[in-house]
């Protein structure tokens, strides 16, 4: 489950704070983003998910009494 909210997470923030590059060279996309900042979004996706995941796990395990 952990990994589900991670990867869900990480398409949600990949979008964030993209910009486009003004004049491509040759031979690169248009749409490309000028600075990704993967780290930054894997360090932010892994923070985030980890208390989303501690909440998802007392819910199932002791308020829906889920058990594997």
């Amino acid at each position: 489950m952990y990994l589900c909210i991670w990867v869900v997470l990480f398409f949600m923030l990949l979008p964030v704070g993209v910009q486009r590059v003004d004049e491509p060279d040759v031979g690169w996309d248009a749409g490309a983003p000028q600075k990704p900042r993967i780290g930054k979004k894997l360090l932010w996706t892994t923070l985030v998910s980890i208390p989303l995941w501690g909440i998802a796990y007392y819910l199932l395990v002791y308020v829906a009494k889920w058990r594997a």
